[in-house]
């Protein structure tokens, strides 16, 4: 095979459920099926968008970790409702993120729905 007809070869086999480039041209040249991936954008960008608010939602909770951390060791009432302040904003960030989650699952289960 020439270099373009390896790489044109590869590329067919990258877009199958085949592991190598071997297996591919064995079931091409015996006639066995041959599975293709079905590539779906949507689902890629659901992927993409789903991986940020999980990092957010790692960094609210570690935050919330801390102010529970800081509730056991006040003592005065002052230092108390800064801490309830600060717990009112984490609580609203969190909530906002399960909104997007809840969002982007709600649009993917549309998806799917009208398949």
């Amino acid at each position: 095979m020439t270099d373009e007809e390896c790489q044109a070869a590869k590329a067919l086999s990258r877009q199958t459920t085949s592991g190598s480039l071997s297996e591919y041209a064995r079931k091409t040249l015996l006639g066995k099926p041959l599975i293709l991936k079905n590539h779906n954008q949507f689902l890629d960008d659901f992927m993409t968008d789903r991986l940020r608010p999980e990092a957010d939602l790692k960094v609210i909770g570690t935050d919330f970790n801390q102010v529970v951390r800081r509730l056991h060791a006040l003592k005065h009432l002052p230092v108390l409702q800064q801490w309830i302040l600060l717990n009112e904003q984490g609580k609203t960030q969190f909530f906002c993120q399960i909104k997007t989650i809840s969002n982007a699952i709600e649009k993917a289960y549309q998806l799917w729905s009208r398949d």
